[in-house]
């Protein structure tokens, strides 16, 4: 009489998961990686963003802008003058873009109604 067997013994059911166990804590941290290099650009992309609405401002108007008119030209909305800089969101977090009065980047904007010389970037 012949005797077939199907399926796994509990051994290498074992060892099988063992495997992808290890398998899986070597993938997560690479994850975990990305996304945090993803979310750091996103916020260096809304930065430059800013920086370059603030010169094509400059350049079309030949007027320095305010905070205010700096968040609405940023596109879709995404900006709303606060004194001290733009409050936008990023992953699902809100974030201030520094604004500054001199060129020097060292004096804050104190009000919505400064004249932007610098723009910095989100930390």
């Amino acid at each position: 009489m012949k005797y077939t067997t199907n399926g796994f013994t509990l051994i290498e059911a074992v060892l099988g998961m063992a495997m992808l166990t290890v398998v899986g804590m070597m993938a997560v941290p690479q994850f975990v990686v990305a996304a945090d290099e993803a979310s750091a650009q996103a916020r260096w992309d809304i930065s430059v963003t800013a920086k370059n609405s603030s010169d094509k401002i400059t350049a079309q108007t030949g007027e320095i802008p305010t905070v205010i008119a700096l968040a609405e030209s940023l596109p879709g909305g995404q900006g709303k003058a606060v004194a001290g800089g733009i409050l936008v969101r990023v992953d699902g977090g809100n974030h201030i873009i520094p604004t500054y009065a001199n060129a020097l980047c060292n004096e804050p904007t104190s009000n919505i109604d400064d004249k932007v010389r610098c723009v910095g970037s989100i930390s």
